[in-house]
């Protein structure tokens, strides 16, 4: 499989990508009003880091009274290359009234560390944004979160060269084979070698290119070969469908199946 102009690179390094991140609750959360409790929220930032300013800022609604929030609130965000060596970084704040949010503690999850496709639910443990707060232990935030690469268009080539054995599907004791080749479900879209007319083991040698679309890159092929029939429906002698994510660009395929 190809991609335009871009053979040698994977996937992932030359696209941009969403990262879908749900916040879900907080546990243990330091009390910073004189009532025992907080009034937290929780910031989600995408950045390069430190103190320069982020590329997106959502945050939740603030829950009031309370050391265990529940949230289940999620936000997307679409990065492009540079901004996927950026900084995922969670900070929970007490609001306040009067004065200046108090942070209650961040995470820090640096973008390189989230693997394409993998989905994470975890708990990550909050540390402190100032010495004042270093050592005490500021209870942990529940998050969700994947990253999806947006993948670009790609050029599949494929040569349907022969088949041996196949089943006898007419009276004769042959068949009247001919293969399709088609993405996911769209049949119509399908492409077909020509009819080998009474062969069980029959040879095209033809080519076809496919060309798939982003939201396609994670689709099944389809390689099915039927036995033609100029007056009933065609019978099916049998398929095999193959994985597009599994296919390396620029890799050339040689198998039986």
């Amino acid at each position: 499989m190809k991609t335009p102009d871009e053979n040698e690179c994977t996937w992932q390094s030359m696209t941009s990508a969403k990262l879908h991140v749900t916040v879900v609750s907080a546990k243990d959360l330091r009390a910073a009003d004189r009532g025992g409790k907080s009034d937290p929220y929780i910031c989600v930032t995408v950045g390069p880091g430190g103190h320069e300013t982020p590329y997106y800022t959502h945050k939740t609604r603030t829950i009031k009274k309370t050391l265990s929030p529940e949230f289940n609130e999620s936000f997307d965000y679409m990065l492009d290359p540079k901004q996927r060596r950026g900084v995922l970084s969670i900070e929970v704040f007490d609001e306040d009234k009067y004065s200046t949010d108090e942070s209650l503690g961040k995470v820090e999850i640096p973008m390189h560390t989230i693997q394409p496709l993998e989905q994470y639910d975890v708990w990550h443990a909050l540390v402190a944004d100032d010495d004042e707060h270093a050592s005490e232990d500021l209870g942990e935030v529940h998050l969700s979160y994947k990253l999806e690469p947006k993948l670009p268009p790609a050029l599949l080539q494929i040569e349907i060269r022969r088949a041996k054995d196949l089943i006898a599907a007419d009276s004769g004791g042959t068949s009247d084979p001919y293969v399709r080749v088609h993405i996911a479900d769209e049949v119509k879209r399908g492409q077909k070698t020509s009819v080998k007319k009474k062969d069980l083991n029959p040879e095209w040698m033809e080519t076809f290119e496919i060309d798939i679309r982003s939201e396609q890159r994670r689709d099944i092929l389809t390689v099915e070969c039927f036995d033609y029939d100029a007056v009933s429906a065609d019978d099916s002698l049998g398929k095999f469908t193959i994985a597009l994510d599994d296919l390396e660009p620029a890799r050339e395929y040689e198998e039986w199946r």
